[in-house]
């Protein structure tokens, strides 16, 4: 990822964040931000087309029962936010897939998206992610996000 792909990721996955659910990103400069969260979700997809490549996010479950919430129009503490939390985050990443890759490349080409794949990650599989060196970093209610995109 060069460092216009990287700028590009981070303004773009915020605008999405911003209008999709109402929620606000700031980049995290300078030193990783901590997290006391123990449970991470972590959804990757892939494109092909004129470039190929992944694009994945990770971040505190918390984060995501937010995300589901403002999608869904309750309150974080409702069920169904608990619940829908791994599809909002899938459903995030997909639109945020979609609006990079005409960022970067424009509306004429066509690509051919997976259908994001969405696990769950203890604290390990998330400190393992913060390692990576090909990542950016944004901070949501104080909470770190991680991205990451590959092009090859």
């Amino acid at each position: 990822m060069t460092d216009e792909m990287a700028v590009t990721l981070v303004e773009v996955v915020s605008e999405v964040m911003e209008q999709q659910a109402f929620m606000f990103a700031d980049v995290c400069d300078g030193e990783e931000p901590e997290t006391e969260a123990e449970t991470f979700l972590h959804t990757r997809m892939k494109f092909e087309g004129p470039s190929c490549g992944g694009l994945s996010v990770a971040a505190p479950k918390g984060v995501c029962v937010e995300l589901a919430a403002n999608l869904l129009g309750v309150e974080p503490d409702d069920d169904i936010a608990e619940e829908d939390s791994r599809d909002a985050l899938g459903e995030f990443l997909n639109v945020a897939c979609g609006q990079l890759l005409t960022a970067l490349y424009g509306a004429g080409p066509v690509f051919k998206l997976s259908i994001p794949k969405v696990e769950a990650l203890d604290r390990t599989g998330w400190e393992a992610l913060t390692r990576d060196e090909g990542r950016a970093m944004l901070l949501v209610d104080d909470a770190p996000v991680l991205l990451k995109l590959s092009v090859t």
